[in-house]
């Protein structure tokens, strides 16, 4: 491959691959069945050519320096969701939203480590920041997913 880009979403990657401005695109589970819902036409247009293991996804992430309301984040979060499965259950089903639960950051640090393996590739852009250090943080408790 000569060149990498970054469309910035996983539909205008998907896009990008059926309207041949390039070869293949990494898209996560999650997008991928959103846009086979959504967007059949580009899903049914491509294969998927191999999968990684499964890896834990960050939705929401809390600062560090708000990590006083983290608790607070968790539980408005939860009963969001629980809400939700009341009164729209459809909209979940939708979203393929099955609930909520906080994580550990020790769950993300496979993330972490893909990340800097993929950084010593020639493949990757150089300006890009590994975030392996970010994750490593002793100091940090949870990620929000």
């Amino acid at each position: 491959f000569g060149q990498v880009d970054f469309t910035g979403a996983h539909r205008a990657s998907i896009r990008h691959v059926v309207e041949a401005r390039a070869d293949l695109a990494a898209i996560d589970v999650h997008s991928w069945r959103l846009a086979s819902d959504h967007d059949p036409t580009l899903t049914d247009a491509l294969r998927v050519v191999t999968t990684t293991d499964p890896t834990p996804g960050v939705v929401c992430v809390i600062a560090w320096e708000l990590a006083a309301l983290h608790d607070a984040v968790d539980a408005a979060l939860g009963a969001s969701i629980e809400e939700l499965r009341r009164i729209a259950p459809d909209v979940l089903d939708r979203l393929h939203i099955d609930g909520y639960a906080s994580r550990r950051l020790a769950e993300f640090q496979v993330v972490g480590d893909r990340v800097e393996r993929a950084s010593r590739r020639t493949w990757h852009a150089p300006t890009r920041p590994s975030v392996s250090s970010g994750l490593a943080d002793p100091a940090a408790d949870r990620y929000r997913t």
